[in-house]
């Protein structure tokens, strides 16, 4: 269990097919489903969802047959299943992981798995997404993170680092003259 709407909804994970194997004395292998309970301990979405992912803004990340999409805290959809990848978490040390930030969310299109081997920067494709679903652009590289101030900060390579800064419609920014990012 874990809050994914604090004080509306916690998220639980069902896992099916597990059990212990006295013969072996190990637990056998099965897989999880995901799904919403409310305050009074009632299912208001059924364990059927792949992933999970904490509200942010108002908007909860639900990921069904390794695509995304989004529903509103009345469990309206609002952004279809038409990702495949994952959203990336946007950490606000004030509150919690959300997905969302200043009304954008990161989108890794690369890959449906945050687990190694990774993929290198340099071919991982992300889309920034508004909260509509629309997209407002795409870009190379890993978010090193989310949009602080209206400006976005990415690493284009690991070998040599190589950072961009880019403002809420994917314009680059350049940084003031003598000033290099070397490391975050």
């Amino acid at each position: 269990l874990w809050p994914i709407s604090p004080g509306r909804f916690t998220a639980v994970v069902a896992r099916k097919g597990i059990g212990f194997d006295n013969g072996k004395r190990v637990y056998t292998p099965g897989y999880q489903r995901m799904g919403l309970i409310d305050d009074t301990g009632q299912w208001i979405l059924p364990a059927s969802y792949d992933q999970i992912y904490i509200e942010g803004e108002g908007l909860i990340g639900l990921e069904k047959d390794r695509k995304l999409g989004f529903i509103d805290s009345d469990r309206n959809l609002v952004i279809d299943y038409k990702f495949i990848g994952q959203a990336l978490p946007y950490i606000d040390r004030s509150k919690s992981t959300n997905y969302f930030s200043a009304g954008l969310a990161v989108i890794d299109l690369t890959s449906d798995s945050l687990v190694p081997p990774f993929v290198p920067a340099k071919k991982r494709i992300n889309a920034v997404i508004d909260r509509t679903g629309k997209t407002v652009f795409e870009f190379q590289g890993y978010v090193v993170d989310h949009f602080i101030r209206g400006l976005l900060v990415i690493c284009r390579s690991e070998e040599p680092y190589q950072y961009e800064v880019r403002n809420r419609i994917g314009d680059n920014c350049a940084l003031p003259s003598g000033i290099k990012i070397l490391s975050i």
